[in-house]
């Protein structure tokens, strides 16, 4: 059974992660308890699909949400690091030439946001960017 298109697009942001640094902590829509910092997590936020005339949805747009956690004594390593993650990911991302690789064809990757913010009730930074992904 192929996998679902959802499931390629997240196994495809998940490997380009790992392009960046194979020993990074990766997770699906949540973190596990007690995780390791720095980490990644990745969340489909939304799902656009681009009806065709005789069937469904031949191509779609996911909306990926990347959060990049780093936490540390020092404010400026905090942010260094989540930020830092962050970048090596939108470059990855960015430089990708290959999209037949997956039982679905990813047809494109484009930048959609970016935020950086701390979280005070954990004292954690967090890196977030937003792609749009469309695949066949």
């Amino acid at each position: 059974m192929a996998d679902s298109k959802e499931m390629v697009v997240v196994r495809f942001v998940r490997d380009k992660i790992l392009t960046t640094d194979a020993d990074l902590p990766v997770y699906t829509g949540v973190a596990a308890q007690g995780a390791t910092y720095p980490f990644v997590v990745i969340e489909i936020v939304s799902r656009d699909e681009s009806e065709t005339q005789d069937s469904g949805s031949a191509v779609d747009t996911y909306r990926v949400q990347v959060d990049c956690y780093a936490k540390s004594d020092s404010s400026a390593s905090g942010y260094a690091t989540a930020a830092g993650l962050s970048d090596g990911i939108r470059t990855a991302l960015s430089r990708v030439t290959d999209y037949t690789t997956y039982t679905h064809d990813i047809d494109g990757v484009q930048e959609a946001g970016h935020l950086t913010d701390y979280i005070p009730e954990i004292e954690v930074y967090r890196a977030t960017n937003d792609y749009m992904i469309r695949i066949k």
